[in-house]
């Protein structure tokens, strides 16, 4: 029995430690060269269509990165809530 909770807080750690910081992840890289584009679009005076164009990116790139961080979160808090209750099962 102390093997399986030892494995399971093992599984516990080995979760928390792959879990990267967002401005770690190329998500974060990649929408942030997407907004700063957007940006430079919206603030130019290439005409109305290309700044409202640059604007939408920018929404849209922000929008798709916390999509993508907030997915990853919640797998990995699924995965603890599943360690957790592996560790209880273990325990009885």
């Amino acid at each position: 029995m102390a093997d399986s909770v030892s494995n399971v807080l093992v599984n516990i750690k080995t979760r928390l430690d792959g879990v990267k910081p967002g401005w770690k992840t190329s998500e974060f890289w990649l929408s942030l060269l997407a907004q700063g584009a957007g940006l430079v679009a919206a603030l130019s005076s290439n005409g109305a269509a290309v700044q409202i164009a640059g604007l939408v990116v920018a929404v849209l790139s922000q929008l798709g990165y916390t999509s993508s961080r907030g997915k990853a979160k919640n797998l990995s808090a699924e995965a603890m809530r599943a360690l957790v209750e592996q560790a209880k099962d273990a325990k009885n």
